[in-house]
């Protein structure tokens, strides 16, 4: 391997345009303007594809899939990706709670407007709009995730950075969140995501070593994955 690569910084390119466009968005339209403009735009056969890939925004089911590919070889960084979803989810819900709390989601805002915005009847969400935990969630664990990798390609850095952002986006086409949301849940993410690796990186690494020496280790976190993975995909198919 060559050390002297590193193209984690190409991760972060799509994500800064996508904040600067979205940032020139909502001051030229507004904050109901802006969702207007970027949730009429769809079309139907994505609806589908779309809700299911909005789930990956879950806290439970992207960790189970990171337990199941990392379970062998990456335990420091799946360690890093837990903590930073707990830590940003926990930074998330204190605003909503404490500041945010009387912000509604589009379906509540948009209720009288005809004709109505574009959203699934089985995927209709109220309250707690600010910020968007799901994007906040993808945004902390696709920089790990980018860290992990930052040996490849920069196309293939280039390529996560854009399906992280697709995946943030489809809260807007969804109808569940406001622009604004989303690019508040992503900067927080990712702030969380980078603390943690600047941090706490080092000293899990050197004490989750340790776990490779058990030879069952794999097969629990194989277990434990499966497991959160399958709850996962009970919570998707029980709003279907």
């Amino acid at each position: 391997m060559n050390k002297e690569k590193n193209n984690f910084i190409w991760f972060f390119y799509p994500i800064i345009l996508f904040w600067i466009a979205g940032m020139m968005l909502l001051i030229f339209k507004g904050y109901k303007g802006s969702f207007l403009l970027l949730n009429s735009h769809y079309l139907t056969w994505l609806d589908f594809p779309l809700f299911l890939l909005t789930h990956i925004g879950n806290g439970l089911m992207i960790i189970s899939i990171l337990a199941l590919v990392w379970q062998k070889d990456k335990l420091d960084l799946l360690s890093c990706a837990i903590i930073s979803v707990i830590l940003s989810g926990l930074m998330v819900q204190f605003l909503k709670i404490n500041f945010f709390g009387s912000w509604s989601r589009p379906f509540v805002v948009f209720n009288q407007l005809n004709p109505p915005i574009h959203y699934l009847k089985n995927y209709v969400l109220r309250d707690d709009a600010f910020p968007s935990g799901h994007s906040t969630t993808i945004a902390s664990v696709f920089t790990i995730v980018a860290f992990a990798y930052r040996r490849k390609s920069r196309l293939f850095l280039l390529v996560l950075s854009l399906f992280a952002i697709l995946i943030i986006y489809t809260r807007v086409y969804l109808g569940v969140h406001f622009l604004g949301d989303i690019l508040a849940g992503s900067f927080l993410g990712i702030t969380f995501s980078l603390l943690v690796l600047y941090k706490l990186y080092s000293p899990i690494k050197a004490k989750i070593s340790k776990l490779y020496l058990f030879p069952k280790t794999s097969l629990y976190l194989k277990l434990l994955g499966s497991i959160m993975f399958v709850i996962a995909v009970y919570i998707v198919y029980r709003n279907l």
